[in-house]
Order: C-alpha cells, then structure tokens, then sequence
C-alpha cells in the first residue's frame, strides 16, 4: 500500500506541479513520518523476528519501500522547492540522527535526478 500510494504521488507531483510548491511542506513531512516508521519497524522485525531475516520477502518489501520514499522525498524537493526545503531544515535542526541521514539522503538524490 505505501508504495502504490508513493507512485501516486509521483505522478500528482507531475502533473499538478504549478501548484505543488503549496504542497510541499505537507508531501515531505509525510515522506519523513514514512521513513522513520519504516526505519523504527525494520529495527524493531530485526531484533525480535525471526520471520525477518536479511534476504526475505518482507524484508526486501521493507527497503524497497524505504528506497520509493527516498525517491519520492527527493521529486518534492525539486518540485515544491522552498515548502519541502523548509521541512528538511527543520529536521537538521532536531539533532536526531537518523531523520539527519534521511534528509541528507533526499537532499543527495535530489541533485542526482534533478534535470
């Protein structure tokens, strides 16, 4: 469901992308919330199932998913500009780690696919 709801978004993004900058804030806040889900849920399978071992369905299902939202973050940064760069200057600002990689992850992928 997440990935299907992310490729949603993508085509959203562009196709409605004169009115996306309205947007970003909401779009990349929501991206974050996915991934530090995702990143607490995999650590959490990890350590206390064995059903999840490095390898498996799930746990491809898992990085696959965290891969389409690191994309999806990074198409909100270059379509909704200054609304989606303000969410990633605040989480740098939080000090947590982890959301810190993630948002310089984004930030990475986004001058790599930006035209």
């Amino acid at each position: 469901i997440h990935i299907s709801s992310m490729t949603c978004m993508l085509s959203l993004m562009n196709g409605a992308y004169p009115i996306m900058t309205k947007h970003g804030g909401k779009i990349l806040t929501e991206v974050m919330l996915l991934l530090d889900r995702s990143d607490k849920d995999t650590a959490y399978l990890s350590e206390t199932n064995s059903d999840f071992p490095c390898g498996s369905d799930n746990h491809t299902a898992a990085i696959v998913t965290v891969k389409v939202a690191l994309y999806c973050g990074a198409v909100s940064l270059i379509v909704c500009g200054e609304s989606a760069e303000a969410v990633i200057q605040h989480v740098k600002s939080t000090n947590l780690q982890k959301p810190i990689d993630r948002c310089r992850e984004i930030c990475d992928l986004s001058k790599k696919i930006r035209p």
